[in-house]
């Protein structure tokens, strides 16, 4: 006989009153072992099998379903069933005081316990916008909250969420806006009406959709100028678990069969934006100890749910100013990512819910942008506003979950969270109001962005009196161990001239030249610019071609370096042949060198090297000199600095 593990229920007052809702325990899954394998299939879609294999997760007795001949019998006793739940191996039902003493008289039956509502924490959203005022950069008004966590360095890797799939539970979903008609919804459920329909309709209450609508958003909204979400290419599954008809009250039991749906479509990551623990009077409320990590419902369900290899994110909640303070639940859960917001500048936002949870465990988890969160206008077509709470801080977390699954799909639920941790601002020191800090996804894709890249932007070449200036700019450096500056001479074989230094791992913009001084007038150069890894393969970025520039006048145009050490390089032009002297001079006027006497050279570009020594071989002081070439009617002076 397969059993369940029995979970610690809510220590709640049964008496009950009229007719409420409670879940109804069975106490296993039936005798009948036979056929378990195609049950599992059953209930699991090739994704949420594969995820388990991935991860090295074993099918058991909760991804079993609850024993059809339990709800069969049950339901002769009359009662309505609502929902059920294959990972409690329960259902929730009407019942009153005489049906529930009937149904804990059942043989199958372990216990019965109270469903609980909701009280929401939403902060009021501020004035909308009209798209058209607003005039920033490709990231728009979002671009603080995703550039806080790295999200435009890992998009400029390529990456944006693709194949990973998101689930969120909110109160519904409007996707009309312009920010959201990209949205690759891969299945919908209206948990609170029944149907497939995530959207406004009969029943529901004006504006129903709009948090959820907001939320999605900030996740993944896409509409370059205006605003980005950080998962934008992800698949989206998409649950109507909150009723906000009555207020704030949305049955718990709504959740938890979102979160097995959820786990039966294979996704990898569920954001809820949720929280529980202040309810409508009757209800019953939560305590502190209570957010304990193992007693709400909800909880336990997120529980399971990363025990099943799904990354599961909560927003902490928005009660740091109030009463209550702390985390709401499912944030509470052992392995819940729980997510507190900070204001635009990184600081603590003092509306966030703080821990630790009643047992003593840091929480929040992580930190994102919670205050002045940039997303659509619900029920617009192209607004845009700004709201703010831990609602969108998680989304924010949520997104930035899936651009390191993108930098890592072999990555494990428990690594992935362990690794977001580890990286995070504060993760040498975490304390109860930011956990470990501000997700910093450049140093997760340090740790784990290890194979070549390099892109580079704006490779120029020009010619100048004396030289071929190259520049180019580099956007991501990834095991760049050196740059390479190729050089061929009118079309010939291409030689290295160039050398320097890469980056291990950069994702910000930096700035590269090179002068190549030593070049003929008038002749075509092609330059080839090459980057090489740590293991050795060269590949060519770029190349371009640039005719040099002829000789303009008899002229020392520079010496490089200056000041110089040892050796400088002097680099002089000379625009018809003619007989030519370069001697070097101290400041007293003292000649110390002759570095060319009197020969007769053609039009051209040349270098001449000096080593800081006299004609006699001694060492000159450090100082200040001057190198003059004298043609037969042309006098040229430049200073150089020596310091050894």
């Amino acid at each position: 006989m397969i059993r369940l593990i029995l979970f610690i229920f809510i220590s709640i007052n049964l008496a009950v009153s009229g007719t409420e809702r409670f879940w109804v325990y069975f106490n296993d899954k039936g005798a009948d072992n036979s056929g378990l394998e195609k049950t599992y299939i059953s209930t699991l879609s090739d994704r949420a099998l594969e995820r388990r294999r991935s991860q090295l997760i074993e099918l058991d007795a909760l991804d079993l379903p609850v024993n059809p001949m339990y709800i069969e019998n049950l339901q002769k006793t009359g009662v309505t069933i609502h929902r059920k739940s294959r990972w409690f191996n329960a259902v929730s039902v009407y019942l009153n005081d005489i049906s529930s003493e009937r149904i804990l008289a059942l043989p199958f039956v372990v216990a019965i316990e109270p469903v609980l509502g909701f009280r929401g924490t939403k902060k009021p959203l501020a004035k909308s916008q009209t798209g058209t005022e607003i005039a920033f950069t490709d990231y728009g008004g979002s671009q603080n909250q995703n550039s806080m966590l790295g999200v435009p360095e890992i998009h400029e890797l390529g990456y944006s969420g693709e194949n990973v799939r998101i689930a969120l539970f909110d109160t519904g979903f409007l996707l009309e806006h312009e920010a959201l008609q990209h949205v690759n919804v891969i299945d919908t459920y209206d948990f609170v009406q029944g149907d497939d329909n995530v959207a406004n309709e009969p029943g529901d209450a004006p504006g129903q959709h709009n948090h959820g609508t907001t939320v999605l958003a900030v996740i993944g909204g896409y509409q370059p100028g205006k605003m980005i979400g950080p998962a934008y290419s992800a698949e989206y599954v998409l649950a109507k678990t909150e009723d906000i008809s009555s207020e704030t009250h949305v049955e718990e039991d709504n959740w938890v069969a979102a979160v097995e749906w959820a786990d039966s479509l294979g996704v990898d990551i569920i954001s809820s934006s949720l929280g529980y623990s202040i309810f409508d009077t009757g209800e019953g409320d939560y305590t502190y100890e209570d957010m304990d990590g193992e007693t709400t419902i909800v909880t336990r369900g997120a529980n399971i749910a990363t025990r099943k290899g799904i990354a599961v994110f909560s927003s902490a909640g928005n009660e740091g100013n109030k009463k209550w303070q702390y985390i709401t639940a499912p944030a509470d859960g052992k392995d819940v990512i729980a997510m507190g917001g900070v204001m635009s500048d990184g600081e603590y936002w003092g509306v966030s819910s703080r821990g630790p949870t009643s047992d003593g465990r840091i929480k929040p988890d992580l930190a994102a942008q919670g205050q002045g969160v940039y997303t659509i206008s619900p029920g617009t077509l192209d607004e845009y506003m700004t709201g703010s709470g831990t609602s969108f801080s998680c989304p924010l977390g949520a997104g930035t979950a899936a651009l390191v699954l993108n930098l890592d799909p072999t990555l494990t639920a428990s690594e992935l969270r362990g690794l977001m941790k580890s990286s995070a601002s504060q993760a040498d020191n975490p304390d109860n109001f930011l956990g470990y800090g501000i997700i910093d996804l450049v140093t997760i894709a340090s740790v784990l962005k290890r194979e070549h890249q390099v892109i580079i932007t704006d490779f120029n070449i020009s010619a100048n009196e004396g030289n071929n200036s190259l520049s180019w700019d580099s956007k991501i450096e990834i095991d760049n161990k050196v740059w390479s500056i190729l050089r061929s001479e009118e079309g010939g074989q291409p030689v290295e001239i160039y050398q320097l230094q890469g980056e291990e791992f950069s994702l910000s913009a930096k700035s590269y030249r090179y002068n190549d001084f030593d070049i003929k007038g008038n002749k075509r150069y092609d330059y080839f610019l090459m980057t090489t890894s740590g293991n050795g393969e060269t590949f060519l970025l770029d190349s371009m071609s640039v005719t040099s520039k002829n000789p303009a006048a008899v002229k020392i145009l520079t010496n490089f370096p200056n000041p110089f050490n040892n050796t400088t390089i002097i680099s002089f032009s000379l625009n018809n042949q003619d007989k030519v002297r370069l001697d070097i001079y101290d400041i007293t006027g003292r000649r110390v060198n002759t570095l060319l006497d009197s020969r007769i050279l053609p039009a051209d570009y040349y270098l001449v090297e000096w080593n800081g020594l006299t004609d006699s071989g001694a060492s000159v002081s450090s100082g200040s000199y001057f190198a003059v070439l004298k043609s037969s009617n042309e006098i040229s002076t430049h200073k150089i600095l020596l310091l050894k």
